[in-house]
C-alpha cells in the first residue's frame, strides 16, 4: 500500500527512528545531508521537500522545476542544494531560505580545483564536467579532457609532476581517474586515463598525492579514507573511523601522516605505514585541511567560518585566525610556509601571516565562492578557482589582480536583443553559451 510516508532507521542498531508524512505518492529519490540532520525528498511532482530528521518537521519546500526531479546533492557544508530535473536544468538552492540561487541551462562550469604544473607553464583546472589545461602565458585553453555525466569535484597533480588525478561526485560512478602527464596530448580532447581506481561506494570529495608521487589518498561520502598505489591502481589501505562523509584529506610533507576531516567535528591523523589512527583532534564541523610545508602545523577551516592552526606534535590549537561568518571552503599554505590563504563561501580570500596570526591582505572583487586556491611554485601568484566560471590570478605582494582565464563559449559576445522567434528557454541557453541581450 502506498501511504505517502518516509521511514528512517538506524542501520547500526536496526532501531526505527522516525516516520515522515509527505504530500506525494511519487518519490524520485531521497538524500540525507552530510551532517545527518536533514532529509531532501525529490518528487515526480516537480518539488523538493527538506525535512528535519530529528523532529520530522518540514523545513522547506523548493519549487521551480518544470518536471520530475532526478538528482539531488547537498554541498559538503550543507548550505546549498543542487537539484537536476528532467526539464534539463540544474538548480542551486539556498537551503536556509528556499531561494533558487542559480539555474543552469545546458553546460556551465564551476571551477572547483586548480593546480599548477611543476614548471608553472600550465595551469590545470577541474570543473563540473571536465579538466582544462591552460597556457599560463597566453591564457589560452589548450584542451579539455573529457566531459563526465557527474560533477568533477576534486583534482590533484603529483609533486613530481608525473600524475594527474580527478574524482567526481554524483550518482554515476565513484572512481578516481589517473593520467600520466607525459602521455597527455594537449590537443587531444579524448585522452583516456591510464588508470581507473575503483573501491569507493559513494562520492569522492578529496584527493591528495604523497610527497614522492607514488601513492594517492582519497576521502569519500562512504566515510572511508583509501590509500592507492598509482602504478598498480590497487587499494593499499582502507582507513576506518569516520562516521560522516570525509570531505578533505592531506599528506604530511614527510609522507608519514595522513590527515582527514568530515562533518562530524573531528580531524583524524593516520600513520601511513600501519594505517592506524594516531591522533584525533576535536574540531567544529571541519570542511578543509592543509599541512604547512614543514609538517608541524595543520590548518583547518570549518563551516562556522573559523580558521584554526593545530600543532601536529601535540594536537593543540596554536592560533585562531579570525571568524569569517561564512564557511571556509579552501585553504593553502605558501611554498615557504609563511603565509596561509583562506577562501570563503562569500568570495573573500584572506592572506594570513603565520608567525603573527595577523591578516596581511584581503582579496576581493567578482570572485564568487572561492572553491580552490593554489600558489605558484615561487609563491608570488595566488590562483583562485571560483563558481563565477572563472580562474583569477593575483599578485600576493601587491594584492593586485593580474588576469583571469575563462573557457571559450560558442556564442560569446553575440547580441540577441530584438531577435524574434526565441523562446525564454532558448534565450536562457544562449546566454549561458555567451550571448548578450543588451
Amino acid at each position: 500500500m502506498v501511504d505517502k510516508t518516509v521511514k528512517i532507521w538506524d542501520i547500526n542498531t536496526g532501531k526505527f527512528i522516525q516516520t515522515l508524512e509527505t504530500h506525494s505518492y511519487k518519490f524520485s529519490l531521497i538524500i540525507i545531508s552530510n551532517d545527518g540532520k536533514n532529509l531532501a525528498i525529490g518528487s515526480g511532482e516537480k518539488t523538493i521537500t527538506i525535512c528535519d530528521i530529528d523532529t520530522g518537521k518540514y523545513l522547506q519546500i523548493l519549487e521551480g522545476h518544470l518536471s520530475e526531479i532526478n538528482t539531488i546533492a547537498f554541498s559538503p557544508i550543507n548550505k546549498t542544494l543542487a537539484t537536476a530535473s528532467v526539464d534539463r536544468t540544474v538548480k542551486l538552492w539556498d537551503v536556509g531560505n528556499s531561494k533558487c540561487l542559480k539555474t543552469l541551462h545546458g553546460r556551465t562550469d564551476f571551477v572547483h580545483s586548480v593546480v599548477f604544473s611543476r614548471n608553472s607553464q600550465i595551469l590545470v583546472s577541474g570543473s563540473q564536467h571536465g579538466i582544462r589545461l591552460w597556457d599560463m602565458s597566453s591564457g589560452e585553453c589548450l584542451t579539455t579532457l573529457h566531459e563526465y555525466k557527474d560533477w568533477l569535484y576534486s583534482l590533484a597533480l603529483s609533486p613530481d609532476g608525473n600524475w594527474l588525478a580527478c574524482a567526481n561526485i554524483g550518482n554515476e560512478n565513484n572512481i578516481i581517474r589517473l593520467w600520466r602527464v607525459n602521455s597527455l596530448n594537449v590537443r587531444n580532447d579524448n585522452t583516456a586515463p591510464d588508470k581507473i581506481l575503483q573501491g569507493h561506494t559513494d562520492s569522492i570529495w578529496s584527493l591528495a598525492f604523497s610527497p614522492d608521487g607514488k601513492t594517492i589518498v582519497s576521502g569519500s561520502s562512504d566515510r572511508t579514507v583509501k590509500v592507492w598505489d598509482c602504478h598498480t591502481g590497487k587499494c593499499l589501505k582502507t582507513l576506518l573511523g569516520h562516521t560522516r562523509p570525509v570531505l578533505s584529506v592531506a599528506f604530511s610533507p614527510d609522507g608519514q601522516l595522513i590527515a582527514s576531516c568530515g562533518g562530524h567535528s573531528i580531524i583524524k591523523l593516520w600513520d601511513v605505514g600501519t594505517g592506524s589512527s594516531r591522533q584525533t583532534i576535536q574540531e567544529h564541523a571541519c570542511y578543509i585541511i592543509a599541512f604547512s610545508p614543514n609538517g608541524y602545523i595543520l590548518a583547518s577551516g570549518n563551516t562556522s567560518g573559523i580558521v584554526k592552526l593545530w600543532d601536529v606534535r601535540n594536537s593543540e590549537c596554536s592560533a585562531t585566525l579570525g571568524k569569517y561568518g561564512q564557511p571556509i571552503i579552501s585553504i593553502t599554505f605558501s611554498p615557504d610556509g609563511e603565509t596561509l590563504a583562506c577562501g570563503s563561501f562569500d568570495g573573500t580570500v584572506n592572506l594570513w601571516d603565520i608567525n603573527t596570526s595577523k591578516c596581511i591582505r584581503t582579496l576581493q572583487g567578482n570572485i564568487g565562492s572561492a572553491w580552490s586556491l593554489a600558489f605558484s611554485p615561487d609563491g608570488q601568484i595566488l590562483t583562485i578557482g571560483s563558481n563565477a566560471e572563472t580562474i583569477l590570478l593575483w599578485n600576493i605582494n601587491t594584492g593586485e589582480y593580474i588576469k583571469s582565464f575563462k573557457g571559450d563559449r560558442p556564442y560569446e559576445g553575440m547580441n540577441i536583443k530584438g531577435v524574434t522567434g526565441l523562446t525564454p528557454a532558448m534565450i536562457a541557453n544562449l546566454k549561458v553559451l555567451g550571448a548578450l541581450e543588451s
